[in-house]
């Protein structure tokens, strides 16, 4: 079993000098209870990324453009075979803000993983111009409040799940499924229909039998995305105790993953013809 947690620590916004111990203190208790760690507005500088390096873990971060929030993927070596960074063509779009790489667990195929920060914003101009020059058009804008960092960002994993059978997504997605009880529109709906419609599963959302949890704002906004089957091997999916979250506004979310190489996906079997997306 893989011990897995998303979590924003907040060290990236407004208070991001006040999250920074707090950062600092949580990593004393995630590198003994997390072997896989989904971890978004990380602290600035390179000292807390060399801290779980000498504690035997791997850290992949997205590409450097010189901002302060930035997403990190935090491996424990031993729990895996090797992990290598993965190559996607709307990089130089997220940046910093998407970290992903292909761990290799002994699966037919690699197994991908993103840790995923969508910026609570809409589309600017200069943005939309950034995600054309890397090559893809634009998504259609939701009904009910148009083009959102949020529907890049599911356009990029969605793009991935066409190219990989095993996929993850966690972090900070900015979407709640609460927002249309209290906002005019539709756009919660609509932007998790476009999860469904790209294959995905919202994982904790099913595992907690379709109902939500609250966070400090009230809002459910870390997200587990997962192809179907990524999706059928986790389990336990939790938000942790008030008590021991630190200074984010951010509630960290645990879960397992059953990393058991089973007759499905044995290395010497047949990858399938997509049907389990």
């Amino acid at each position: 079993m893989i011990r897995s947690v998303t979590y924003n620590l907040g060290c990236g916004g407004p208070h991001g000098a006040d999250c920074r111990e707090a950062a600092d203190s949580w990593i004393d208790t995630a590198t003994g209870a997390h072997d896989l760690i989904f971890a978004q507005e990380i602290p600035a500088g390179d000292d807390w990324t060399e801290h779980w390096e000498k504690a035997g873990f791997r850290v992949v971060l997205g590409p450097a453009k010189g901002w302060r929030t930035r997403s990190a993927l935090i491996v424990r070596s031993k729990a895996v075979r090797g992990v290598e960074s993965v190559e996607y063509p709307t990089a130089e779009y997220h940046g910093t803000y998407l970290a992903a790489a292909a761990l290799d667990l002994g699966w037919v195929e690699p197994f991908v993983v993103v840790s995923v920060h969508a910026s609570p914003q809409r589309v600017s101009d200069d943005w939309a111009r950034s995600w054309i020059t890397c090559g893809r058009e634009l998504p259609v804008g939701r009904p009910s409040c148009g083009l959102w960092d949020a529907d890049l960002v599911l356009a990029t994993i969605a793009e991935l799940c066409t190219r990989h059978r095993f996929v993850i997504a966690a972090g900070d997605w900015n979407e709640a499924r609460g927002w249309d009880l209290t906002h005019h529109g539709h756009s919660g709906r609509e932007f998790f229909e476009r999860v469904e419609d790209a294959g995905l599963v919202d994982v904790t959302y099913e595992q907690w039998g379709r109902t939500e949890r609250s966070t400090r704002d009230g809002l459910q906004l870390d997200r587990v995305f997962a192809t179907r089957a990524v999706a059928e091997r986790i389990r336990d999916a939790a938000v942790t105790a008030v008590e021991i979250v630190s200074a984010s506004d951010h509630h960290p979310v645990e879960f397992t993953i059953d990393a058991t190489i089973g007759t499905r996906f044995a290395p010497d079997s047949e990858p399938d013809d997509g049907s389990n997306r």
